[in-house]
């Protein structure tokens, strides 16, 4: 399975998914970003900057297929949440228990 990580790894993220997935991650999600990551050939886009939520549609016009999870502190701007398929809480699962979410 592709991964690929929008924003900043602050907690670990990359690690333990690189343990059982393929892994990219990009620190600015826009189009160049996210193109550079492989979005068009991954099965799951995680953001983890809410500052960054346009990503979300900009992943999903390049792979409509795709899987969207938001994994980061606060609140989700209402225009993507349909677009968005899991929100985790950082404070209730380690990224050792979203990685286990893919396995």
């Amino acid at each position: 399975m592709h991964i690929v990580i929008g924003g900043a790894d602050d907690r670990g993220l990359v690690q333990a998914l690189e343990e059982t997935h393929e892994v990219t991650q990009t620190a600015v999600a826009d189009g160049a970003g996210l193109a550079a990551a492989g979005i068009d050939e991954a099965d799951v886009f995680v953001l983890t900057d809410l500052d960054q939520a346009t990503a979300i549609p900009v992943a999903k016009d390049h792979n409509p297929a795709l899987t969207v999870l938001v994994y980061a502190d606060g609140s989700l701007p209402e225009f993507v949440t349909r677009q968005t398929d899991k929100l985790l809480d950082p404070a209730l699962y380690d990224p050792a228990a979203v990685g286990a979410l893919f396995e």
